[in-house]
């Protein structure tokens, strides 16, 4: 009788020891409950809440075709919509498909106003791959092709194919080659063609000049230095001859010879 006694009085002991847990328990999952109620009801308001909705897009651009293309864009997307739930990202991806717009950066200035900043494509060359010409850009991305009517005043580079191992990093050679001359002096606007030969052999041509300059003989080794010596020898190597009307250069080797030129006239 006692052990009945002292097992039921355990087991009483045992349930009053379980309901404070359960009281916890419960007390939790209120209040989980409460607070997603009210998360819902608070993303219920911001989405309809009419101060959220986008009122104003600027559009940071130098050019007004760019400017239509991007709120062509957007007008779908954009109008009425809350700026807090607005796609960044997904509209960035659309507007960066354009061949001219290198970059954009999408900012949210609320609480109603986007604000897009909008890079474009500056092509510093062109490439020659087969009968088409590709407009490249500093990076050496070649970002469109140029279409016929188009009206062009920039270098090209030759002698590159698709399926050369080197074919990207050579373009980016020839368009620092490009850009130091430019840097240091008025020459590379003289420049009409790059060309590169499967060896790495770099050729220039200049301008309203029939000359051929061989710059080097590995393009891959150049660096900046090197391409500032030896422009200073071909402005040593024109100057000279600027002198003499009758004796003009066609050839200039620049690079055979240790501080020297081998020199090609004219007959």
């Amino acid at each position: 009788m006692k052990k009945r006694r002292k097992k039921k009085q355990k087991q009483n002991k045992t349930k009053r020891s379980i309901r404070p847990v359960l009281l916890i328990l419960f007390t939790i999952l209120m209040t989980i409950s409460g607070i997603t109620v009210g998360l819902l009801e608070l993303y219920k308001y911001l989405n309809r809440s009419p101060y959220l909705r986008i009122k104003k897009v600027i559009v940071l651009s130098h050019e007004d075709q760019l400017r239509r293309y991007v709120m062509g864009v957007l007008k779908p997307q954009a109008r009425y919509m809350n700026i807090i739930f607005f796609d960044a990202d997904e509209i960035k991806k659309r507007i960066e498909m354009h061949p001219w717009i290198k970059s954009v950066d999408i900012k949210k200035q609320f609480p109603d106003t986007l604000i897009i900043n909008i890079k474009k494509e500056i092509p510093r060359a062109l490439v020659s791959l087969g009968n088409d010409l590709f407009y490249v850009d500093t990076d050496g991305y070649m970002f469109k092709k140029v279409r016929h009517g188009e009206h062009i005043d920039l270098p090209v580079i030759t002698g590159l194919m698709p399926n050369d191992e080197n074919f990207k990093k050579r373009i980016k050679k020839a368009i620092k080659i490009l850009h130091t001359f430019k840097e240091t002096d008025h020459y590379a606007s003289k420049i009409s063609e790059v060309y590169i030969t499967r060896y790495g052999n770099v050729h220039l041509y200049l301008y309203n000049k029939p000359i051929e300059v061989i710059v080097s003989h590995d393009i891959d080794g150049m660096d900046k230095r090197e391409v500032s010596k030896k422009l200073q020898s071909l402005k040593k190597v024109l100057n000279y001859f600027s002198n003499y009307a009758q004796i003009r250069p066609t050839f200039i080797d620049l690079d055979s010879i240790k501080n020297g030129a081998i020199i090609g006239l004219s007959k």
